[in-house]
């Protein structure tokens, strides 16, 4: 057999082999994608989900006060107390709730560390006022934050408007209750902080916004690296979190590649036990034939999950999952041997 045709043979048969190859890649690298995406929307949906539950949760507790208020409305520093006790229980993500009639805070619970905020007017409060306005003019329950706190710290504010009924059949705005929810409790309770997290999480939408509002938790880039989306209902407005997998798209399978590579050796090197082309000859992964070409006839360069042998300038590409492509490489180095 002439050198031209064993050439020409040898051409072809890399050529289909190669293009099966990058084809067969191609698609898997689509699977692997879509496969990476459903499972971040499957983490993503148990936080969002969680987010709502414990938000959810919480404010219900507090809508009891409204009918304390509407059977009591002179309601004094005692009997709110007496009320407010029942909401603080060991799982509550409450920090501390608080009544403003006409607008002015006039009791709160739990009392110590919060004596500051008492007499306090949101009318004189420009980073609250406008939450508390829009609750008022709503009538509707308004979640405000994250904020920092006159009491220090950072919380989330849920302003429940009251309206009463007045002498004359109408009703009348009564003032506001505010819950203070506590940030760092509701991300805990709600598994944002779990170490063993498979997913980088970003929320935005500060005051109920929805993705027009500012990023007030993890990086506000996240939101630019293509990520898995969703919505958080609040009682009024929303917000969104966006999540991708830690290390970015595609980093469990730069993983895997890089665990081959060091499975089989580190290219155009050779180590004790291992042939010329630099993989090692116990490994399962390398064929026999693949094993014994000679170390001046090929380099290893190693790429995703597939392996290319260059024999001089001919590169010949091995998928080791591809028995069919196996037998290719044999039947090439047959007819080199031949040769």
């Amino acid at each position: 057999m002439s050198r031209r045709l064993l050439a020409i043979i040898v051409a072809l048969l890399v050529c289909g082999m190669a293009l099966a190859v990058v084809f067969a890649e191609n698609i898997n690298r689509e699977r692997f994608a879509s496969a990476e995406r459903d499972e971040v929307q499957h983490s993503l949906t148990v936080i969002r989900d969680a987010l709502e539950v414990n938000l959810t949760s919480n404010i219900q507790l507090v809508k009891g006060m409204v009918g304390v208020i509407a059977l009591t409305p002179d309601l004094d520093q005692r009997r709110f107390e007496l009320a407010a006790n029942s909401l603080f229980s060991d799982a509550t993500l409450l920090r501390s709730v608080a009544i403003a009639p006409d607008m002015v805070i006039r009791q709160v619970y739990p009392r110590l560390g919060n004596e500051t905020v008492i007499g306090a007017d949101y009318r004189e409060l420009p980073g609250q006022f406008a939450a508390v306005e829009q609750a008022r003019m709503s009538r509707k329950i308004i979640v405000a934050g994250p904020l920092k706190l006159i009491q220090g710290g950072v919380g989330l504010v849920a302003r429940l408007p009251v309206y009463l009924p007045g002498r004359d059949g109408q009703e009348y705005f009564w003032g506001i209750i505010s819950a203070v929810i506590d940030a760092d409790k509701l991300y805990a309770a709600s598994g944002l902080l779990d170490k063993d997290l498979p997913i980088e999480i970003a929320i935005r939408g500060k005051d109920a916004s929805g993705p027009s509002g500012d990023v007030f938790y993890g990086r506000p880039e996240l939101f630019k690296n293509a990520p898995v989306l969703a919505d958080i209902h609040l009682p009024y407005g929303t917000w969104q979190i966006a999540a991708v997998p830690h290390g970015g798209w595609g980093s469990s399978q730069a993983k895997y590649s890089e665990s081959m590579l060091l499975h089989f050796g580190h290219p155009h090197t050779s180590s004790p036990g291992s042939n010329g082309c630099g993989a090692r000859s116990t490994s399962s992964l390398v064929p026999r034939q693949l094993q014994r070409l000679p170390s001046h006839t090929c380099r290893v360069v190693m790429f995703s999950p597939m392996m290319f042998i260059a024999p001089n300038q001919l590169i010949v590409v091995l998928r080791p999952a591809w028995p069919w492509i196996t037998v290719a490489v044999r039947l090439a180095q047959l007819l080199w041997q031949q040769h």
